[in-house]
């Protein structure tokens, strides 16, 4: 489910309305929602393409970094553990050749 945003201002919509504070997520972190342009004697926000619609996709993107990561540090560290494990056999073969 999409992340809602908040348009934030200091009032009410009114004769005399509050003004803009900032756009926000539901647990009040500030996003960046798009650009202030003046447009036929007024300003605009002008949001092409809303931040939190793509937070859910984001998250599932960092989960899966974060699984494939953690699983490369496990197979490099079995990888280790093989490597180490043919060393000791190769110089034990060879330790036998120079005894015998």
């Amino acid at each position: 489910m999409p992340k809602a945003i908040n348009i934030i201002f200091d009032g009410p919509p009114g004769p005399e309305a509050g003004r803009f504070v900032e756009v926000e997520t539901d647990d009040g972190k500030s996003i960046n929602a798009g650009e202030w342009i003046e447009k036929d004697g007024y300003w605009a926000l002008r949001i092409t393409e809303l931040p939190g619609m793509a937070a859910d996709e984001i998250e599932k993107l960092e989960a899966e970094n974060e699984r494939l990561h953690d699983k490369l540090l496990q197979t490099q560290a079995r990888a280790l553990v093989y490597t180490s494990d043919a060393i000791q056999g190769i110089d034990s073969v060879l330790n036998d050749r120079e005894e015998g």
